[in-house]
């Protein structure tokens, strides 16, 4: 579901855009293309089962960065600022950082 928010954002699947993205959350375009490759490359990164411990570490830092831009300016709560999602990839993000799969051995 990861690499799906991030194909919506590039316009791979529904009607999103990154432009629109970008405009939406007063991000500069090459913020915004960092954001959705780091969805959609990490999501499928995750699913794949390579590089997992990078792509959670990179998705973490992501997810924090949406729940400070997007959802705390609308409250700390994550069930009324609308953060419920980005706060259970976050803590999914952390969880695999700590015992994804060990890049040597």
């Amino acid at each position: 579901m990861f690499a799906v928010h991030g194909a919506q954002k590039f316009g791979i699947i529904g009607d999103g855009s990154i432009a629109g993205f970008a405009t939406g959350m007063g991000l500069p375009l090459f913020l915004a293309i960092i954001a959705a490759t780091v969805e959609l490359v990490g999501g499928l990164a995750i699913a794949l089962g390579v590089f997992v411990r990078y792509a959670a570490f990179f998705g973490a830092i992501n997810m924090i960065v949406a729940l400070i831009l997007a959802h705390l300016p609308k409250g700390i709560a994550p069930w009324t600022n609308g953060g419920e999602l980005a706060s259970v990839y976050l803590v999914s993000m952390l969880l695999l950082l700590g015992y994804g799969k060990k890049v040597s051995n």
